[in-house]
């Protein structure tokens, strides 16, 4: 499976934030926006949004983008089992 991320700036009231989309085999499948140093993990990453298996609600938190891509692979990959 090949995992891209595409950098992108998300609105969030009232200021915008650095985001990131995954891509999974070229399908959008999850939006992720920077973590605030006053939320933890500080400086890591938040899933804002999810679609399909990973859409699972729970919109956990990573502090760096190796923890996102293996949760993205696992949670795929389980839902494909």
């Amino acid at each position: 499976m090949n995992i891209t991320f595409l950098p992108i700036e998300v609105a969030l009231h009232p200021r915008r934030t650095e985001g990131l989309q995954i891509f999974c085999d070229g399908a959008l499948c999850a939006v992720l926006t920077r973590l605030d140093e006053e939320v933890d993990p500080p400086g890591g990453w938040f899933v804002e949004a999810a679609f399909g298996a990973l859409d699972d609600r729970q919109h956990p938190s990573f502090l760096e983008l190796n923890e996102v891509e293996a949760w993205v692979r696992k949670t795929l990959s389980d839902f494909l089992k």
